[in-house]
């Protein structure tokens, strides 16, 4: 029974690094962050994530970041930022 019990843990375990649920509930970024700190408690290698994601930085630059996506059709991003009146 405790060797089952490992199995199923070992696969669950397996099943949530191919495809965290986090991506699906938080987003890319939060389950970088996640991941990272996972690592660092399991190896005791300290990992310090820098992720200033696409959205943050068109912002930041006065710009609207826009993003389409379809299962099978792709991504489309489309960023928007305004001309610069320093010449």
């Amino acid at each position: 029974m405790t060797t089952l019990d490992a199995g199923i843990a070992l696969k669950r375990r397996i099943i949530e690094d191919l495809r965290p649920s986090s991506l699906t509930n938080l987003g890319l970024v939060p389950s970088l962050e996640i991941l990272c700190a996972e690592f660092t408690e399991r190896s005791g290698i300290r990992v310090i994530p820098h992720l200033a994601g696409m959205q943050f930085r068109v912002q930041s630059g006065n710009g609207e970041l826009s993003i389409w996506s379809r299962p099978g059709e792709g991504t489309r991003i489309v960023a928007r930022l305004p001309e610069s009146v320093e010449r």
